[in-house]
């Protein structure tokens, strides 16, 4: 039984947490032109240019932009194509954050 003014936290095992969808978010940069930017979430992730404009217009105004979720694995590696590392030329100092 739980005390008065504490809430019950559910017990969730580490292999169910990592199982979770996992976010990538694109963070905005003073850097990247937005013409730039609208085109490497066109080339990385097949968006037609309305979508990729809508997201790099969310990462101008609103700071980032979850441009993807999925499975810890996948967003982590470096060998997906289309979640490229932050290392990868295509992303030229493009920031994103795994989480």
């Amino acid at each position: 039984m739980s005390q008065p003014g504490l809430l019950d936290s559910p017990e969730v095992s580490l292999s169910e947490s990592l199982d979770l969808p996992w976010l990538v978010v694109v963070h905005n940069d003073p850097v990247n032109l937005m013409s730039y930017v609208t085109m490497v979430f066109r080339r990385v992730f097949g968006w037609n240019r309305e979508r990729a404009k809508k997201h790099m217009m969310e990462v101008h105004r609103q700071g980032r932009s979850v441009v993807w979720s999925g499975g810890r694995e996948q967003a982590s590696t470096t060998s997906s194509n289309s979640i490229p590392s932050c290392s990868s030329r295509r992303w030229r100092g493009l920031h994103k954050e795994l989480g």
